[in-house]
């Protein structure tokens, strides 16, 4: 499948601010192309429709259909292949899972809501709803202004799982080049209850130290590919940390797996990955379960 980035747009600008990210990555990923989504509710159709209603409907179409050419421009002015899609109904959650199950595109960019319609309705249930449905990566890009900067931060949780081993090479798409500092986090979950006094702390130092080891085996990679990269280790709950940390480093974006599989933390990286979409001050990125 050729790799396409898929932005939804609902017209506004806040909308708009997904596609310079999209049309970054895509040109990082040699290549790839973008689609652009736009949805539109199609009346129905019965013996109650004003009958003024269908010029109207297709107006809207022929307007909707103008704004994604003048948008997929921008982008084609890049040298990038843009495909444009106006999706009729049942709605836009509906549309975007659709075109992924489809194999049309296996990363999707978003703002974290628009100034009207649909879109504003994502980083809600909405977004938790995408995350879950789309076999895709999801992106929601955060923060305020018309156009995003650059990802300069990337914070990448770990649980010295193989499978969160596989959100690394994604940094090489959101920033290439070793254009950004990364932060490599392992979290260990630290249970209610387990005090780490007296004759616990024997058991404590050679995991942290375990965990020291695997991080500077990750990071060795990503500075092989020419990024500053620093470690850091936390116990507690995983979300909590990981929001901590965002705060604490000034991320730009935390870059995670959905699910993990069982290393040095058991984490449910389902409930985590959505906490962080929700309450994350920065752009997430989500790799979703293979």
């Amino acid at each position: 499948m050729k790799q396409t980035v898929l932005v939804p747009l609902d017209g506004s600008k806040l909308a708009e601010r997904a596609l310079k990210v999209a049309g970054s990555i895509a040109t990082a990923r040699e290549g790839a192309g973008v689609a652009l989504l736009r949805a539109l509710e199609t009346p129905r159709l019965n013996a109650w429709l004003p009958a003024e209603m269908l010029p109207l409907h297709e107006h809207e179409k022929k307007v909707a259909t103008q704004y994604l050419a003048s948008q997929a421009s921008l982008l084609e002015k890049q040298g990038i292949e843009v495909r444009t899609i106006l999706a009729p109904g049942p709605g836009p959650v509906e549309a975007v899972v659709d075109e992924c199950k489809a194999g049309r595109a296996d990363l999707i960019v978003m703002s974290s809501h628009g100034d009207t319609g649909w879109l504003e309705l994502f980083l809600g249930s909405n977004a938790e709803k995408i995350a879950r449905l789309a076999p895709a990566k999801i992106l929601v890009v955060k923060g305020e202004g018309d156009s995003p900067p650059p990802f300069k931060k990337i914070l990448i949780p770990l649980d010295g799982s193989q499978r969160a081993e596989t959100a690394l090479p994604l940094a090489l798409d959101v920033a290439p080049g070793g254009s950004a500092s990364i932060i490599l986090a392992g979290i260990s979950v630290v249970f209610q209850g387990h005090a780490f006094e007296g004759d616990m702390r024997a058991t404590v130092e050679p995991d942290l130290k375990r965990i020291q080891e695997y991080l500077d085996g990750q990071a060795e990679w990503l500075s092989s590919q020419g990024y500053q990269v620093d470690t850091v280790i936390k116990r507690g709950e995983p979300a909590e940390e990981i929001l901590k940390l965002t705060e604490e480093t000034e991320t730009d974006l935390v870059l995670m797996t959905s699910h993990g599989r069982t290393g040095f933390a058991v984490w449910l990286y389902g409930s985590v990955a959505e906490r962080i979409l929700r309450h994350a001050p920065c752009s997430v990125l989500v790799m979703k379960e293979s």
